[in-house]
């Protein structure tokens, strides 16, 4: 079985929704320069999310809610559930993103994805304080496609810098963006994640 993590080392020390901070944000329009995000392998982003599925995008809308920044609100519908099938009602899930655009101002935040209503992805969240985050931003996202020889998956890692632990338990940051995915089976990508989860399983008991 071929293995997506880039690296296999425990390093989870209380990581604060992967996402280390968003550095400068500028006005007409609002952006973001600069994003730092923890790195985490497959096998940490399974222990840490609450949730991981894969689902098809059912709507993709800006909040109304003029006392906070600007936020997006993704709904998904559940296609299969390897983790938290008790975090859905009726199938279905929503989780915010922040960024968008309203009134003629916008926010783009490096490093956060954007979806579209009627793709499928996979999902890595994590649970918050009113819904749920994707677990270190884009690399909590696979999108699904297909070829001659079925579904694939591909992550975009592009447009935000990553950091790790040290020897010491220090943040250092990483030279070059970590690989993304291109065109990796879904069956494989899905059959890793549930050898995580099945490994964490056998080890609680």
């Amino acid at each position: 079985l071929k293995v997506l993590a880039l690296r296999k080392e425990e390093r989870l020390k209380n990581l604060n929704r992967g996402v280390l901070f968003a550095l400068a944000l500028l006005a007409l329009p609002l952006t973001a320069l600069g994003t730092v995000v923890m790195y985490m392998d497959l096998s940490e982003m399974t222990k840490v999310s609450d949730v991981i599925v894969h689902a098809k995008v059912l709507k993709s809308n800006v909040l109304e809610d003029r006392s906070r920044p600007i936020t997006t609100r993704i709904s998904v519908e559940a296609v299969r559930v390897l983790k938290g099938q008790d975090r859905f009602d009726n199938g279905r899930l929503w989780f915010d993103l922040l960024g968008g655009e309203r009134d003629g101002m916008q926010i783009r935040v490096p490093g956060t994805p954007l979806f579209r209503a009627g793709e499928e992805v996979v999902l890595f969240l994590e649970k918050n304080s009113t819904d749920y985050a994707l677990c270190g931003l884009q690399q909590g996202v696979f999108r699904i496609g297909e070829t001659s020889e079925g579904k694939v998956v591909s992550r975009d890692l592009s447009g935000a810098a990553y950091a790790t632990f040290g020897h010491k338990g220090r943040y250092s940051m990483m030279h070059d963006a970590p690989e993304g995915v291109t065109a990796y089976p879904l069956a494989a990508l899905l059959e890793e994640v549930q050898l995580y989860i099945d490994d964490r399983t056998r080890g609680s008991k």
